[in-house]
């Protein structure tokens, strides 16, 4: 049946797998060693950011983030937790059906990575209601809210760039696979009110001349949001505007860069 609503204010997204090594004991020891547990004296392990939360619950569930309501939260939290438990514990017997027809070893144990978003981490992005049913672009959403969530630093482990400048070494636990060629498009930061005309023209001049420089999907959404949804300035349509923003690019006029200027025509 075809999904039907008006907007999304709550938003779960998981990926179930199976690993030859179970994530649970990897995490488990890094949790054990890591600076999310204060004043831990053998911390070996760092959140590669420094605000990044971890918090666990009930010994085996890991939440990466804080409330997804009030001031203080970012309106997103990260999961990890063991899901075959929940067939027999549960008794949730349609989980084990489709695990078999998917091709799951039901004699090992499954593993779960979800992500909760509110509206406010949502309104971030161009997501829209027709995203719901489109497996890539869920696909899409959820490793974008995963990122590096499951990349440490190790603690007293170093390298130097090209530039000299000493780095923490890392170690990535968990990583998803692109679901596309495409990556979620932040919302523009326009607003409608007189005094802001000039913050939509320099967000719309800035996506022009990223678009004729590099061809990228995202700007190219970021300019249709721009003309179908934001009040163009007193004066102006927002096509003779885009025209005039590409005519002013000053890089190197190649025949590709030539063709994406004349898309604006």
């Amino acid at each position: 049946m075809p999904l039907i609503a008006k907007g999304i204010s709550y938003l779960e997204i998981a990926s179930d797998f199976q690993l030859d090594a179970p994530l649970l004991r990897t995490m488990s020891d890094l949790y054990r060693h890591s600076t999310f547990i204060a004043m831990n004296p053998n911390a070996k392990y760092g959140p590669l950011r420094h605000q990044q939360k971890c918090s666990l619950l009930n010994g085996s569930e890991y939440i990466f983030g804080n409330s997804l309501k009030g001031n203080k939260g970012s309106g997103k939290q990260v999961v990890f937790y063991p899901k075959s438990p929940e067939i027999t514990v549960r008794g949730k017997d349609y989980i084990s059906a489709y695990y078999a027809q998917n091709g799951f070893d039901l004699s090992q144990l499954v593993e779960r990575v979800e992500v909760r978003l509110s509206s406010r981490y949502l309104s971030k992005f161009l997501v829209s209601i027709t995203d719901l049913n489109d497996i890539q672009a869920l696909g899409n959403i959820f490793r974008v809210a995963v990122g590096d969530t499951f990349t440490f630093r190790v603690l007293g482990k170093y390298y130097y760039d090209a530039n000299r400048n000493r780095k923490s070494e890392t170690v990535t636990l968990l990583e998803f696979a692109d679901f596309s060629n495409e990556s979620l498009v932040r919302r523009p930061q326009c607003i409608q009110d007189d005094t802001s005309d000039w913050r939509n023209r320099a967000e719309a001049k800035n996506a022009v001349l990223r678009f004729v420089a590099r061809g990228n999907a995202q700007d190219w959404a970021q300019l249709v949001h721009i003309s179908q949804e934001v009040r163009a300035p007193d004066e102006w349509s927002w096509k003779a505007l885009f025209m005039l923003y590409a005519l002013d690019y000053q890089g190197a006029p190649t025949p590709e860069r030539k063709a994406r200027i004349e898309m604006f025509r």
